[in-house]
């Protein structure tokens, strides 16, 4: 990924601004779901994570809006990246330019990286939406590792979530 033609600075350079365009495409998909509830765009600006500095909105604009917007906006965020590493790679652009193929890999990387849900990303809100888990803040995560202390200290799980939610989400 991160050699073009042989050369490492370049590809250094094209994963770096691949990753910011893929990630400023995702957040502009994003704005466009929020824009159309009718809520505007309060929280939309330039991002920094690890590095990257892309366009996005911010996450907590979704969390008082409805569970089906919630869900548009974290599958759209999902969706995004795989997508046109599949129009780069159904194309033909991907075989036939070094560049379209690195950006199909690095769009799939991110796809990868989103689907996580132990971080704040799209993955863990579709996951919290689809499990039930009940509402607090990084979810996902505070919810596999509550369970798992408490497994270790009882031999029952005793939170009302636990069971096929622990199961599917630490699966997941």
């Amino acid at each position: 990924l991160f050699q073009l033609s042989g050369d490492w600075i370049t590809g250094s350079l094209l994963f770096y601004f691949s990753c910011s365009a893929l990630l400023s495409l995702r957040g502009l998909t994003r704005g466009v779901i929020l824009a159309a509830e009718g809520t505007g765009l309060r929280q939309i600006g330039l991002r920094q994570n690890v590095g990257l500095f892309y366009f996005d909105v911010d996450d907590r604009e979704v969390y008082h809006l409805g569970p089906d917007v919630q869900l548009r906006f974290s599958l759209a965020g999902m969706l995004q990246t795989p997508a046109i590493a599949g129009f780069l790679i159904g194309s033909g652009l991907a075989a036939t330019a070094p560049w379209a193929g690195n950006v199909a890999a690095i769009a799939l990387l991110l796809c990868f990286v989103n689907l996580c849900p132990f971080f704040a990303t799209d993955g863990a809100r579709v996951a919290e939406r689809l499990s039930g888990v009940t509402r607090q803040r990084f979810r996902v995560r505070s919810f596999i590792t509550k369970e798992l202390v408490r497994g270790l200290v009882t031999k029952t799980a005793t939170s009302e979530d636990a069971g096929w939610r622990f199961s599917a989400l630490t699966t997941l």
